[in-house]
């Protein structure tokens, strides 16, 4: 992940945008409109590229291993949604099968902070056959970041005498766990 940008999908879309818009300008019906968003979108590319600058020279240049170094371990919290006691058991099932997998993998580890919050460290190795070690390591950040959202589950629980299928949801929160000295507050 050399030159890691977060900025870097919304540039792109910008760009897109621009190119499109740019077609249009001589358009006779669409001219004006075209005229108005290519404005708009040419003072957010610059905005986004301003931004995409700031945060290059805040972590030296664009590398990736100092944003990498500063995110490596999250919070993983799951919280019952609609569905009363089922929500519950649903969302206590995805808890208990993200601490099995966290157990399964082995190189990672989890601390129980409360009944449905967790704290996972630690760092996997994956097969990756587009690195030339033939290896990617991923922080427990970067392997569940994107487990964040609702889960949604329709099933007839143990709880259900007469066999009505019940739908349930929980969400789940993955939070960086950013280290101490990665956040500077300044007196001014």
């Amino acid at each position: 992940m050399p030159d890691y940008n977060p900025y870097q999908f919304q540039i792109d879309q910008l760009t897109a945008q621009i190119a499109e818009h740019q077609k249009l300008v001589d358009d006779p019906e669409l001219g004006e409109l075209a005229r108005q968003e290519l404005a708009t979108a040419q003072a957010e590319l610059t905005s986004m590229q301003a931004a995409a600058a700031d945060f290059a020279a805040s972590t030296g240049a664009g590398d990736a291993g100092a944003v990498q170094a500063r995110i490596t371990n999250c919070i993983l919290e799951v919280r019952q949604g609609a569905g009363g006691d089922e929500a519950k058991i649903w969302a206590t099932d995805l808890l208990r099968m993200y601490m099995r997998f966290i157990e399964a993998v082995g190189t990672l580890k989890y601390e129980l902070i409360d009944e449905d919050v967790i704290k996972i460290r630690g760092r996997i190795t994956l097969p990756d056959a587009n690195s030339p070690t033939g290896e990617t390591e991923l922080t427990a950040y970067e392997m569940l970041r994107y487990e964040s959202g609702v889960h949604r589950v329709q099933r007839v629980p143990s709880t259900e005498a007469q066999g009505r299928i019940h739908t349930s949801t929980a969400s789940i929160a993955v939070i960086p766990e950013v280290q101490k000295n990665a956040v500077t507050i300044q007196e001014s």
